[in-house]
């Protein structure tokens, strides 16, 4: 996700792309991964949501720099000038809403799916039922506001 020109994660320097994807995409070693795992993955998330939106409020900045007229210090168009930061600031809100409502939306899907981990390593039959039914009814209730949260950002 980091390019010449992107920052460094100043929370989280360690962690590469290459490091995030094999920590991502390479099976456990036997059974379910642990819970510090999990709390490593959200915390991977959230770190780069947060990166993703210093970015995209920098380059927003950088693209509003007035260019004064040639030797008199002023701007050349002030309305031209004031659509101009609006409409980055429109975007980039947009961008910031999108990155946050998809990091929101993994986090709550990793927390569930750990949650019906533990259900089923519990034990009691009963436990496993609820978890169960608990990620259903949270799931049931957050896809159609996530769907309409996405819609808004549109």
């Amino acid at each position: 996700m980091t390019s010449p020109a992107t920052p460094q994660n100043s929370k989280n320097p360690k962690i590469s792309p290459a490091t995030l994807e094999a920590a991502t995409t390479s099976p456990g070693a036997s059974g379910p991964s642990s819970t510090a795992d999990d709390a490593s993955e959200l915390e991977i998330a959230a770190d780069a949501a947060s990166e993703a939106t210093e970015i995209a409020a920098a380059l927003a900045v950088e693209a509003t720099e007035p260019e004064p007229e040639a030797g008199t210090g002023l701007v050349a168009d002030p309305a031209g000038q004031f659509r101009a930061v609006n409409d980055n600031l429109l975007a980039t809100a947009k961008l910031t809403g999108t990155l946050t409502l998809d990091t929101y939306e993994n986090t709550l899907h990793t927390l569930l799916a750990l949650e019906e981990r533990v259900g089923t390593v519990s034990g009691l039959g009963w436990i496993g039922e609820l978890t169960r039914a608990h990620v259903a009814l949270v799931t049931s209730v957050s896809s159609p506001v996530f769907s309409a949260a996405r819609q808004a950002l549109q």
